[in-house]
C-alpha cells in the first residue's frame, strides 16, 4: 500500500452488553437508596375517568409532588433496554 497501512485498525465492538448490566445494577442501587431515605411514595391504585392531565396534575400536588421531579412506573409492557 502506498503510505503503509493500519495494522490493527478500527473494528466494531459490542459495549451495549456492558450498559445493560451496569444500568440494571444503578437502577436497583438508586431505588434502594430512595427507599432508605423515605423517598419513595406508593400508590398503589388510581383511576381516571378520562386520561387528563389536569387530572394528574391534582393527584401530583395532593400528595406533595407538585414541584418536584417525579417517575412514575406503570404496569404495562417491558421494552428490550
Amino acid at each position: 500500500m502506498v503510505g503503509g497501512g493500519t495494522i490493527f485498525g478500527p473494528r466494531p465492538h459490542r459495549y451495549f452488553l456492558i450498559f445493560l448490566k451496569s444500568r440494571k445494577d444503578c437502577k436497583k442501587k438508586c431505588l434502594s437508596m430512595k427507599a432508605k431515605e423515605n423517598e419513595i411514595k406508593i400508590v398503589e391504585d388510581f383511576n381516571f375517568d378520562a386520561p387528563k392531565t389536569k387530572d394528574l396534575a391534582i393527584l401530583l400536588k395532593s400528595l406533595e409532588l407538585g414541584s418536584t421531579k417525579t417517575l412514575l412506573l406503570l404496569p404495562g409492557r417491558r421494552s428490550s433496554v
